[in-house]
Formats: structure tokens, C-alpha cells, sequence
């Protein structure tokens, strides 16, 4: 494979890789169980408001060709404290407890007893959090064990699911609440400072 094609499937995979967090898997399975026979809305309305949103605000940052170019149109001052609010979010009051508490909730406590739910995450990011080399390190190792994780488990849900679909919607609006889910990926606003990671992976 020439070094230009792999290192765009590398980047693509890490892209993937950093988007898909713990809300891609928290939310979507939930709005289903809520949307019921309406699951179809649900799902649309969803990716408007995820997938949708934030493949439109990467084409803004390739378009412009920095994320400082997109916010900057508001005044400097705006923009500044947009992306402060922003880094504050996808990171240590939103995203990282979330993917921490995800984590450790999937993964550890259904196998292992007794560890610290303080501690796990400290190591958790130790671990993870490697500055150097972070697009090839998730667009190698952890892009591909995903991707075979979510076939292995949408492969299952379809064979055997572990219920019938509800015969009415436990909301009352189904598009309201997929909109609401997609937006609480907080997809959209990560993807200003994920353009940049890419950007300057590129």
C-alpha cells in the first residue's frame, strides 16, 4: 500500500476512533429502547445532530484551514472563550468522567471486584494518553479491535436480541429526543479541536 492511501486509512481510522466515545455507545442503543417502533426517526434525527453536525464542521476547518478560522468570525474574544468552553467539555468535566465511568462500568466491574473506582481511571489514562504518536497509535491498535468489538456486537444483537421492540415509543417525541442524543455525543464540538489533531497529523 503506497505511504499517501496508508496514511489516509490510518488517519480515517483515527478519526473514527476519536469521534466514537462512550456517548456513541451510551446513547444510541438507549434511544432505541425509547423510540420503539419509531426507531427509524429516532435514528435519522440522531445522525443529523451527530454524524451530520460534525462532518459539516470538518468541512468548515478543511475549508478555512484551522479551527481558530471557523470561531474567529464571532470576534476574538467570543472565540476564545467558545474554545475554552469547549476544551472544558470534551475534557475534564464532561467527556473524560464519562468515558472514565463508561469504562470502568463495561469492562472492569462485570469482571473484576474490588477495584477502585478512583484508581482505575488514573491508570486508565496513564495508559491511553501517550502524547506522541497518538493518530498511529488508535488509527493501528485501537481503530481495528473496535471495529471488530462493534461487528462482533451488532452481529449478536441482530442473530439474537435480547428483546422484542416495544410497541410504542416511551417518549413523546422521537425526533426531539434523537436530536437531543445526538448532540449530547458532544461530537460537533469536539470536531474543533479533533480538525486540528488531523490537521496537523496530515
Amino acid at each position: 500500500m503506497k505511504k499517501p492511501l496508508k496514511d489516509s486509512f490510518i488517519i480515517g481510522f483515527a478519526l473514527f476512533s476519536m469521534f466514537f466515545g462512550a456517548g456513541n455507545v451510551i446513547f444510541p442503543p438507549y434511544l432505541g429502547l425509547e423510540s420503539g417502533p419509531h426507531w427509524l426517526l429516532g435514528f435519522i434525527s440522531y445522525y443529523i445532530a451527530d454524524i451530520g453536525l460534525a462532518l459539516l464542521a470538518m468541512f468548515a476547518i478543511l475549508r478555512q484551514g484551522s479551527p481558530e478560522k471557523v470561531t474567529s468570525r464571532i470576534g476574538k474574544v467570543p472565540s476564545v472563550l467558545l474554545m475554552c468552553a469547549i476544551v472544558l467539555c470534551i475534557g475534564p468535566m464532561l467527556a473524560i468522567p464519562r468515558t472514565a465511568a463508561t469504562t470502568f462500568e463495561t469492562s472492569v466491574t462485570p469482571l473484576v471486584s474490588g477495584v477502585s473506582p478512583v484508581l482505575f481511571p488514573v491508570l486508565f489514562f496513564l495508559l491511553i494518553l501517550r502524547e506522541r504518536a497518538v493518530v498511529d497509535i488508535v488509527g493501528k491498535i485501537l481503530t481495528p479491535a473496535l471495529l471488530i468489538g462493534l461487528l462482533i456486537l451488532i452481529v449478536v444483537g441482530v442473530v439474537s436480541p435480547i428483546g422484542p421492540v416495544g410497541d410504542q415509543a416511551l417518549v413523546e417525541n422521537v425526533a426531539a429526543t434523537g436530536i437531543e442524543a445526538g448532540y449530547q455525543t458532544m461530537d460537533v464540538l469536539a470536531t474543533l479541536l479533533f480538525g486540528f489533531i488531523i490537521l496537523k497529523s496530515a
